[in-house]
């Protein structure tokens, strides 16, 4: 059984949360492509080792910080993200999450 998504926004930010009132994620209105939370930007520590991957799967989609980081930011790398809760899939649109494409899904 697949946990409720639940967002929580104020003027500056929308975030994600699930049924714990722990933040999963975090967007910021003015710049949706920023990665806002720590463990986020410390997650993108892989480009040290690999600055330019051909393919990256992502296991999670949440509100999507590091999906839209690496489709903006990493133009030859081929983007899969997999998850499983459908209500985290139709907030797509609520986190600027860019439609699938030739290069992303």
């Amino acid at each position: 059984m697949s946990e409720h998504a639940r967002l929580h926004s104020n003027s500056q930010t929308l975030s994600l949360s699930f049924e714990s009132s722990l933040i999963q994620s975090c967007m910021r209105l003015a710049d949706p492509d920023e990665l806002v939370l720590d463990y986020t930007r410390a997650m993108m520590s892989f480009l040290l080792l690999n600055p330019n991957p051909a393919h990256i799967l992502m296991i999670g989609l949440g509100g999507g910080s590091i999906h839209k980081y690496v489709h903006r930011h990493l133009l030859g790398s081929d983007i899969t993200t997999v998850e499983i809760n459908p209500g985290v899939i139709d907030l797509r649109q609520d986190f600027c999450i860019p439609p699938d494409d030739e290069r992303s899904r």
